[in-house]
């Protein structure tokens, strides 16, 4: 009963869901319960994060919510399924106007669950439509295997093929959206240049075959050799399996190579993002950062302070 008390109280605009420990499910149904004011309360008790995928938004009252939530310097981000469903009484540019970032998958084939994620702690799952229409129904549930699911399955949803909705409204716009030469965008400018002994002259393949799986060099002569590799650069080609923007721990892609069988996680910095935004589960990247962290049963190397390096002399930004 826990959390159907803790979201029954009326007497606050907001709540906090910090408290919540175990798991709980908690329904309501359209036109007997206000779907939208359920919804709305929980916006407002959010203080970190909201990512949320939804076919469109279109009632105002959440849509104010949203824009108050990231006033607050909550974390938004908002994937809408196909640009077929938003029509007029679309709440998307105000929502953009005001700062929110929101994004909508190209690929129309594909539809995109309904479910928001409220500081990574709370999970609201249904057929809603952000509209008070009937029959209706949402559940709240804090059940943390169901939230990591989820998680996971939104940062899925991330690496498909993904329009700013920006775009939409962008008049200045000469392109198709989507089309390649749209998406790859400029470079911005690298250093080219490191200090002395900072950067390791090894590929992916022969570091992982000291490091990864099935390697034949000792036990010891790994550690001795990761301490001195540690912390040091390595510039690298592979295919992007992932890529997540804006999460707390930072900006990052998961990248494969055919040799490993973990992806390494390569954590980008700010100057690039804008970049990797506009790339692709699938896309060939040339990438540049510092070993922090060798390959593990779970996990590749973990890379950080990383650069996008051009492939062509056209991507990079005279600027």
């Amino acid at each position: 009963m826990f959390l159907k008390t803790f979201l029954s109280i009326l007497a606050f605009a907001s709540f906090s869901i910090s408290s919540l420990t175990f798991a709980e499910y908690l329904n309501f149904f359209s036109p007997r319960d206000d779907v939208n004011f359920h919804i709305n309360r929980a916006i407002n008790g959010a203080s970190q994060s909201i990512d949320i995928t939804v076919g469109d938004i279109k009632s105002k009252e959440i849509a104010d919510a949203l824009v108050l939530a990231a006033k607050r310097s909550v974390s938004i981000r908002i994937l809408f399924s196909k640009k077929s469903e938003i029509n007029s009484e679309s709440k998307i540019k105000y929502l953009l106007e005001n700062g929110i970032n929101a994004w909508i998958l190209e690929d129309s084939s594909v539809n995109l669950n309904n479910f928001i994620i409220f500081d990574k702690k709370l999970l609201l799952l249904g057929s809603f439509s952000m509209n008070q229409d009937d029959y209706q129904s949402i559940t709240f549930t804090d059940d943390q295997d169901s939230l990591q699911q989820y998680q996971v399955r939104f940062e899925g949803f991330a690496s498909l093929k993904l329009l700013p909705a920006k775009d939409m409204f962008s008049k200045q716009s000469s392109q198709s959206p989507g089309s390649a030469e749209q998406r790859k965008g400029n470079l911005p400018a690298f250093d080219s240049k490191l200090p002395a002994g900072a950067e390791i002259n090894l590929s992916y393949e022969e570091m992982y075959k000291i490091f990864g799986k099935g390697s034949t060099v000792s036990k010891s002569e790994r550690k001795r050799l990761w301490s001195e590799y540690k912390g040091k650069y390595v510039t690298w080609t592979g295919n992007i399996s992932y890529i997540a923007w804006g999460l707390l721990s930072g900006n990052l892609m998961g990248v494969s190579h055919p040799i490993g069988k973990k992806d390494d996680t390569v954590y980008i910095r700010d100057s690039y993002v804008n970049h990797a935004k506009r790339l692709h589960r699938g896309d060939t990247v040339v990438y540049r950062g510092r070993l922090v962290k060798r390959p593990n049963r779970f996990n590749g190397f973990k890379i950080k302070d990383a650069e996008i390096l051009p492939q062509t002399e056209t991507e990079i930004d005279p600027k």
